[in-house]
């Protein structure tokens, strides 16, 4: 029971204590519930939905709560499969840090349709709008969107957070193989490994941060991404920011910035290694393209062994840097 009622007598006096304690359930799948998403609905903010080791071949929706839905062995035992239905997993309802995914190979996931915009399909694997949920030790592979971030995407979304994960093997047709940050969006991704991801049309082979958004990305491993444009490994532009620390970003390959793309935005780089990304036109390493004051700035870090075609084979700032 969630409530608890008490009735304490001393002497001629009746003290009724009314304890109503939501204490927080533990919903098993699929001893208790059969399906993960049967588990979210039965659950209130608070409660723990407990995986256990399977294929689970559905679409789940978070619905707003403050839970937790986690695996009991983590994703090599336990798959969430999406059907190529839609997104495998959507944040949609003003979910916050207390939502939180963790311990799931997230695959077959094809995106949602943007509400806004019915040619838009957004976030094969995971998508967030207006929501900044918490996704943890999580494998997002073999995921698609026909339009932007194949692997996960947020959109309008304050402090979503990606931790400990792994994002590969993603496709976008336009933006963001791996990763989209976009439209005032602040992503942080810390400790991921983001690979052989590709943006076919478009730009941001491993991620994309676009329209006012930030990204900040600390201690990642981005290699093996790329792109039929620009950004084989990440593409920062449109008025955004970018904070990129203690990370590698290698063997990206695309036709500007192999590693790295910034057009009209702000980053910083520092205490990483840039190395063996390829360029088709120019930046092997890092390509900056009208960024705006301050100055990108780059420190301690390690540019070696990346090539472009034209010119630029380390990085390069294709203009002056403009306010």
């Amino acid at each position: 029971m969630r409530k608890i009622f008490c009735a304490v007598l001393i002497g001629s006096f009746v003290f009724t204590l009314s304890a109503f304690n939501t204490l927080a359930a533990t919903i098993h799948i699929p001893a208790d519930q059969p399906t993960i998403q049967a588990g979210i609905d039965a659950a209130v903010d608070g409660d723990i939905v407990l995986v256990a080791p399977g294929t689970y071949v559905e679409n789940i929706d978070f619905l707003g709560k403050a839970i937790t839905v986690q695996s009991e062995s983590g994703p090599n035992a336990t798959v969430i499969d999406g059907g190529h239905v839609t997104s495998v997993v959507t944040f949609t309802n003003g979910e916050t840090e207390s939502s939180l995914l963790e311990g799931f190979m997230i695959r077959n996931g094809s995106g949602t349709l943007d509400d806004s915009d019915d040619s838009i399909v957004r976030g094969g694997g995971i998508y967030c709008y207006a929501s900044s949920p918490s996704i943890d030790n999580c494998t997002i592979s073999g995921n698609s969107a026909d339009n932007h971030g194949g692997g996960f995407a947020c959109r309008e979304s304050s402090a979503p957070t990606i931790t400990n994960c792994t994002i590969s093997g993603n496709i976008a047709d336009y933006a963001g193989g791996g990763i989209a940050c976009e439209e005032y969006s602040s992503l942080t991704i810390t400790g991921c490994t983001i690979s052989e991801n590709s943006a076919m049309n478009s730009s941001g082979g491993g991620i994309c941060c676009v329209q006012y958004s930030s990204l900040t990305v600390t201690n990642c491993t981005i290699s093996e991404n790329t792109s039929d444009g620009i950004g084989g490994g990440i593409r920062c532009a449109g008025e955004s920011s970018m904070t990129v620390t203690n990370c590698t970003v290698s063997q990206n390959n695309t036709g500007s910035g192999g590693g790295i793309h910034c057009w009209q935005s702000f980053s910083t780089i520092t205490d990483s290694t840039i190395s063996d990304n390829i360029a088709d036109r120019s930046g092997g390493g890092i390509c900056f393209d009208q960024v705006y004051d301050p100055a990108p700035t780059i420190e301690s870090c390690t540019i070696i062994g990346n090539s472009a075609s034209e010119y630029g084979g380390g990085y390069i700032a294709k203009v002056p840097i403009r306010s």
